[in-house]
């Protein structure tokens, strides 16, 4: 219990210090979780609404699976009819797989995290709203609104 709870507040930092980079940055990060907090049950979805701002042509993410494991971390994005999903193949190497690009204008698009696998998972989507010249739109922060 100790080790979670630690694993917890070590997640946390890190997800302040992503929002820090973030800010700085060409893209956002969202830094996430596959385990309910409250619980410390392991989850294989989370739901997160992102807004990309008038003049936006596009939303672009991709995924990292920071855990070595069984399954695979994926990253879906939808907007309206359009859907595209990507995954991470390499586990545990901190990098980035594929970028998934939905062209769907501005407005709110939603990502899909999942996993395939059952276990306790750390894993992190940069993302950004870009216009049809591919210039980053200044969009808010990713939002949970499910997992």
């Amino acid at each position: 219990m100790k080790l979670k709870i630690k694993k917890s507040i070590l997640l946390v930092n890190v997800f302040v210090v992503s929002i820090l980079i973030s800010s700085t940055s060409n893209a956002h990060i969202h830094d996430g979780l596959m385990a309910n907090l409250q619980t410390f049950q392991a989850s294989q979805v989370q739901l997160l609404k992102v807004d990309c701002p008038a003049g936006s042509a596009k939303l672009i993410a991709q995924v990292a699976d920071f855990e070595a494991n069984k399954g695979i971390m994926s990253v879906t994005i939808i907007k309206d009819e359009l859907v595209q999903t990507v995954s991470d193949l390499n586990h545990d190497d901190r990098n980035y797989g594929p970028n998934a690009v939905v062209a769907g204008g501005a407005g709110t698009y939603y990502m899909i995290a999942s996993q395939t696998d059952k276990v306790f998972g750390e894993y992190a989507i940069q993302y950004h709203c870009e216009d049809a010249g591919g210039t980053e739109t200044t969009g808010n922060a990713a939002v949970i609104i499910q997992q």
